[in-house]
């Protein structure tokens, strides 16, 4: 018995040595209080910056995260671009945001850009459209598209943006809009309307984008017209 135990304390000793030994693999990618783009390692260390707010460039002068006090204090730009709602690419080298440029805090354009970690040296305007500005956006799981909302006159769109071409192609309309992506990233699940009330309806619909892709209508189906307030569908 007491040799089983010395066994098992010594197993416990390794797994715990094992785990304290291996590294957390990836990066995560979020958004400073500067509304700028970083790198982080999640074993640690200094965020290192992507973007520094002028549009079109990449982070090229030293620096790092600079605390939101002092930042506030300095003299801003006439122009700046600012970042928000980072997605990867499923192969984690391609990371998109939204971002809007702003001058004395009014938005002169807004667009969806791309930071490509293989290739630095700018960030890629894929789509820009100041009236319809995008507010959220997801990967696909196929890594060719990225499904966006943006605002419309009321309602919110969902729209498939094509990744290497720019192309557009709207899905459907609603509000609020919360969506998730088929694995095959030909499908998506969509919840709008939050729950159905005597002034608006509300519903969970499946939304074929093959069509789409061609130019097409979308194929959607309903798959219940009486949904709750649980808003956010995932596959």
């Amino acid at each position: 018995m007491l040799a089983k135990i010395r066994t098992l304390g010594a197993l416990l000793a390794l797994a715990g040595s094992s785990a304290l030994g291996g590294a957390i693999p990836g990066n995560v990618a979020l958004i400073g209080l500067d509304h700028q783009v970083y790198l982080a390692d999640p074993n640690g260390g200094e965020p290192q910056p992507l973007t520094r707010g002028q549009a079109g460039r990449m982070a090229a002068a030293a620096g790092g995260v600079v605390a939101a006090g002092y930042r506030a204090a300095q003299e801003r730009p006439s122009s700046e671009q600012r970042f928000s709602w980072p997605t990867w690419s499923p192969n984690g080298r391609t990371i998109l945001v939204q971002g809007v440029t702003v001058a004395g805090n009014v938005a002169q354009q807004a667009g969806v850009y791309r930071i490509d970690l293989d290739h630095p040296g700018a960030v890629t305007p894929i789509y820009e459209n100041r009236e319809r500005g995008p507010i959220y956006l997801y990967y696909s799981p196929t890594g060719r598209e990225v499904a966006v909302l943006v605002t419309e006159q009321g309602p919110l769109g969902l729209l498939v943006l094509g990744v290497a071409d720019g192309a557009l192609h709207p899905l459907g309309l609603g509000f609020p809009f919360y969506f998730s992506w088929r694995g095959d990233g030909d499908a998506i699940v969509t919840h709008t309307g939050g729950a159905p009330a005597p002034e608006h309806r509300a519903e969970i619909a499946l939304i074929d984008v093959r069509r789409a892709r061609e130019g097409g209508k979308p194929d959607v189906t309903r798959l219940s017209d009486r949904p709750v307030m649980f808003r956010a569908p995932a596959w």
